[in-house]
């Protein structure tokens, strides 16, 4: 399997999929049942994307992604996503990671682990890999 250090070059199929499911992704995340079949849901998504990813060759993991609580006591574990101007809060998220490359169609292209962190919601957030072993699919 191919590990990176630094941002990888991601196989085409792997950049259409995130622009794809990024422009899908609009209006809010993910749309309430009966209209969703739960196929906007971070884990069905990172499952699609690892599964991208082990074709061409990476070794993708599965990261939590959670608000920060900061020292001077404001605590921001509500994750708003800047795409959706306050409509969409999430108690976490979860992501593909490559390296240090977050695969995530909400920003719909390869971003480094510090810049997701800091850019893509209203308060920077924690990025921790999973207490869970990252599914083999």
């Amino acid at each position: 399997m191919k590990e990176f250090f630094e941002t990888p070059t991601f196989a085409p199929e792997i950049l259409e999929y995130l622009q794809q499911r990024h422009l899908s992704l609009n209006n809010d995340y993910r749309m309430p049942p009966p209209r969703s079949n739960f196929s906007e849901s971070c884990h069905y998504v990172y499952e699609e994307i690892a599964k991208l990813c082990r074709k061409h060759g990476y070794e993708p993991k599965l990261f939590h992604v959670r608000g920060m609580k900061l020292a001077d006591g404001v605590n921001t574990e509500s994750l708003l996503p800047k795409r959706y101007q306050g409509r969409v809060e999430w108690g976490g998220h979860l992501v593909c990671v490559v390296g240090n490359t977050v695969l995530d169609p909400l920003v719909g292209i390869p971003l480094s682990m510090e810049e997701y962190a800091e850019t893509i919601f209203e308060s920077p957030v924690d990025l921790l890999e999973d207490y869970w072993e990252t599914p083999q699919t």
